[in-house]
């Protein structure tokens, strides 16, 4: 089974919290929260809305303070946001556009996303040269354009998983329908290369 980052939608959408849960119980690796234009409230009610024995599989893009007020809830590093608070030692990941970036970052990461994926800033084959020098390994999840057709290259490139949003949150948007979004999920979990 694939791992799958899943990363909300800008917006907040109807049902969320209850879909988030879905997810997780589908078996959803993380979900991130990313919510760039929310207020610190608006995002502390979604998370209260999210039973806590889950909050260690959720992470913070923004309003890294409420990091304190929810145990076990991680932060994911971006242009944002490139610091953790102090003393932060729950789990930490980072956004990263490049080989370099990925090399100086990963021994202090929990896992790495890598993205825009497929392309013209990484190109396919700049993705197997990564592969083949172990620059993408099983820490690195690919971020941008997650879609079936996609996620077999991921498979094939050696990635640990993929970030997925558009994929799950577009069709959720129109029909808010939990039991379509898990098997959104589950499709790209079961896929898998095949030579």
């Amino acid at each position: 089974m694939n791992r799958i980052i899943v990363i909300t939608a800008q917006s907040f959408l109807k049902g969320e919290a209850a879909a988030i849960v879905a997810l997780l119980e589908a078996k959803a690796f993380r979900v991130h929260i990313r919510k760039p234009q929310a207020t610190t409230e608006e995002v502390r009610c979604l998370i209260q809305q999210i039973p806590e024995k889950y909050h260690v599989f959720l992470s913070l893009h923004d309003h890294f303070e409420l990091a304190s007020e929810f145990e076990g809830i991680g932060l994911h590093l971006n242009s944002r946001h490139s610091e953790a608070p102090s003393g932060f030692d729950q789990c930490i990941s980072l956004s990263c556009h490049s080989s370099e970036e990925l090399e100086k970052n990963k021994p202090y990461c929990y896992y790495l996303t890598l993205g825009p994926v497929f392309d013209e800033t990484l190109p396919k084959e700049e993705l197997i040269r990564l592969s083949y020098a172990a620059v993408i390994d099983g820490k690195v999840f690919a971020h941008g354009k997650i879609t079936p057709e996609t996620m077999q290259t991921v498979c094939r490139i050696g990635f640990g998983g993929a970030c997925v949003s558009d994929y799950l949150w577009l069709p959720y948007q129109e029909d808010a329908d939990c039991v379509t979004l898990v098997k959104r999920l589950n499709e790209l979990q079961n896929i898998t290369f095949k030579v």
